[in-house]
């Protein structure tokens, strides 16, 4: 695994999901690399990526939007992977 996987699998390891917005402030890396990073992990099946509404407000008949929501579903230590 490169450093991107690397980076992106060590902000997830705690099992919070996230979206793509927050993974960018927290990896640091460029929009476009952490773009094909997900995507790669997504195909390697080692994290999540689902689908959730945005906007739920009851009051307002604004449209209902998608966001993404990135996680990991297994436990750290069992991908044989080191720790930083």
């Amino acid at each position: 695994m490169d450093f991107f996987g690397e980076g992106i699998l060590n902000v997830l390891r705690d099992g919070k999901p996230r979206g793509f917005q927050q993974l960018l402030n927290e990896v640091d890396f460029f929009h476009n690399n952490l773009r094909l990073h997900l995507c790669r992990l997504v195909d390697q099946g080692l994290i999540l990526k689902k689908k959730t509404p945005s906007n739920v407000a009851k009051i307002a008949p604004a449209p209902i939007t998608k966001k993404m929501l990135y996680s990991t579903n297994f436990a750290y230590p069992a991908t044989g992977m080191k720790s930083l």
